[in-house]
């Protein structure tokens, strides 16, 4: 996938996994639309990952760009770091994250139509009721809950790599620190 390039430059992107693909055992593929919805591809080391990206999660991935013969333009990931999804990246993590069991689509999609962008605030904030009016007691405790959960794994990973610490330590340091 990375042999045989051409015309190289640094980039950076925020992209929302619609698919990861695992490639010669370290080696991730994430394929995912940027803030502009052009779909993009980057090749990422396990080294350079915190952890493995979930389809639905917006990620960070900055590094080298190429142009390849047969896959077309595609990142050679330095760094990637996962992201809080904002607007529309918020209704896909909420419908496709296995965390958020039990919201799907419609669901995402009834809190999208009620909300717009407001709905990263109702859920950052914990507001249950505005939730529960829509989707139900359940589902509106297991977004709050696990957004939560999430944000702060996100928060502890972005502080961790400011610091120089690398991705794979901070990932494990995430999973034992909950």
């Amino acid at each position: 996938m990375i042999d045989d390039v051409r015309s190289e430059q640094s980039c950076s992107h925020e992209i929302t996994i619609t698919s990861v693909h695992t490639v010669r055992g370290s080696l991730q593929v994430l394929i995912g639309r940027d803030e502009d919805q052009i779909l993009r591809r980057a090749l990422a080391y396990s080294s350079i990952l915190p952890r493995e990206p979930a389809v639905g999660e917006t990620w960070r991935v900055g590094g080298t760009s190429r142009v390849h013969p047969v896959y077309g333009e595609q990142i050679d990931a330095a760094t990637a770091l996962p992201l809080v999804p904002r607007g529309q990246a918020l209704i896909r993590l909420l419908a496709t994250d296995r965390r958020f069991s039990g919201v799907g689509w419609a669901t995402a999609t009834r809190l999208w139509e009620k909300f717009g962008t407001d709905l990263y605030d109702v859920v950052l904030r914990g507001d249950v009721q505005a939730l529960t009016d829509i989707i139900g007691f359940e589902k509106a405790i297991v977004i709050i809950d696990e957004f939560g959960m999430f944000k702060d794994e996100v928060e502890v990973l972005r502080d961790l790599d400011r610091y120089g610490v690398a991705a794979r330590t901070a990932g494990a340091a995430a999973r034992l620190w909950g």
